[in-house]
């Protein structure tokens, strides 16, 4: 009796397994049209600002130092901006439609008690690519640390 069910809890376990990783596809391309569930799990860990580029011309390009973000699966990020800690805390989701009028998922954020909003492009490779959801904003290009 033991050992059928052993057989059967090792057999669930693995259909599980297979299960949720069909469930997520690898996290390369696209990440607009993807479910929030894909976004967290792609988006989650560490990653350093390399540039932005955009603003009211579109033709500012800003670098990057010393910026990291991480993104944690509590809902929370912590960000370092040129070495100085500028957001520690909750983020909310919301499923609207950006500047383009394409609807996404959109993380909303407080950065030094400012409301900021990004949505997330893509990822190639180790890059992953956000943009300022609002009129003017930037593009930030960041690469997994």
């Amino acid at each position: 009796m033991k050992r059928n069910f052993s057989v059967i809890f090792n057999l669930t376990l693995l259909a599980l397994l297979v299960s949720c990783k069909e469930e997520f596809p690898e996290c390369q391309g696209a990440l607009k049209t993807r479910s929030l569930v894909q976004i967290q799990i792609c988006i989650e860990g560490k990653w350093r600002f390399l540039y932005s580029t955009g603003g009211f011309t579109g033709q500012s390009r800003i670098e990057y130092e010393n910026s990291f973000i991480e993104f944690r699966r509590n809902a929370t990020l912590f960000w370092i901006h040129e070495g100085e800690v500028v957001s520690d805390g909750p983020v909310d989701w919301a499923y609207m439609e950006d500047q383009l009028n394409e609807s996404t998922h959109i993380m909303k954020f407080s950065r030094m008690g400012v409301l900021g909003s990004w949505g997330f492009q893509e990822i190639r490779k180790d890059t992953l690519i956000i943009y300022d959801v609002g009129n003017d904003g930037f593009i930030h290009v960041l690469k997994k640390d």
